[in-house]
């Protein structure tokens, strides 16, 4: 696609152009990649949400580093059966900034968390990498959190 003073040429059918007068531009390389991030972080919080674990895990990188010093297999254990003993759970972004930077990325966002034994509210900051061509997260920080248990 390559854009003229007015038009978008869409298609090339051999030497002719097929133009869109209205269609959207391709969005640049950063821009797309920030919406790659953003698309990441909403799937990794909707994976949650439905507690499917393969899924959810699959969202961090190879080289994620657990806070509270666990090593990854003890923090994939402690994350499965967490999600596996709350059965009901509901979790929600909002306010969502992606900045990226060629291949690493910061999301920062409010999550709201809901069970059945507590509800809180943080300030979160992930570290995204670019890992085979996918948004993977390498770091997890809550920066502020306000949790309240039933």
């Amino acid at each position: 696609m390559f854009q003229s003073t007015r038009h978008w040429c869409v298609a090339l059918a051999g030497s002719i152009c097929v133009v869109a007068a209205n269609a959207a531009p391709m969005p640049s390389a950063p821009a797309r990649d920030q919406e790659l991030v953003d698309e990441a972080v909403h799937a990794w919080a909707a994976s949650w949400d439905r507690g499917d674990v393969p899924q959810y895990l699959s969202h961090y990188a190879d080289n994620f580093v657990p806070a509270g010093g666990l090593t990854r297999q003890q923090w994939e254990q402690q994350r499965r059966m967490r999600l596996k003993i709350t059965a009901i759970r509901h979790v929600m972004l909002r306010d969502v900034q992606v900045d990226v930077s060629a291949d690493t990325a910061r999301a920062r966002f409010t999550q709201h968390y809901l069970d059945l034994d507590q509800m809180s509210t943080a300030r979160k900051r992930l570290t995204l990498v670019k890992q085979s061509g996918e948004w993977k997260i390498r770091e997890e920080q809550v920066e502020t959190e306000r949790l309240v248990r039933r």
